[in-house]
């Protein structure tokens, strides 16, 4: 079997080919049509494009301590 950079077979005891590691950074975008297919890869639903609007909770202390200082504080 030929020698492929980013793809590795592994063989059981009798030397046969049972599984294979695939580098998905080098061939992802090609195999992505396949792992939807199986169901790996599914279409993004509502709550996961929603979930990609969110703020890091470092963006959210900030604009917390932002609010808290406008506050009308009394001394």
């Amino acid at each position: 079997m030929a020698t492929i950079q980013g793809i590795q077979f592994e063989n059981d005891a009798t030397g046969k080919p049972v599984s294979i590691k695939i580098n998905l950074e080098k061939y992802g975008t090609q195999l992505e049509p396949f792992l939807k297919q199986i169901g790996i890869l599914e279409e993004k639903d509502d709550f996961d494009r929603e979930w990609e609007k969110a703020i890091s909770s470092e963006e959210f202390l900030k604009r917390s301590i932002d609010s808290i200082k406008k506050l009308p504080w009394k001394k």
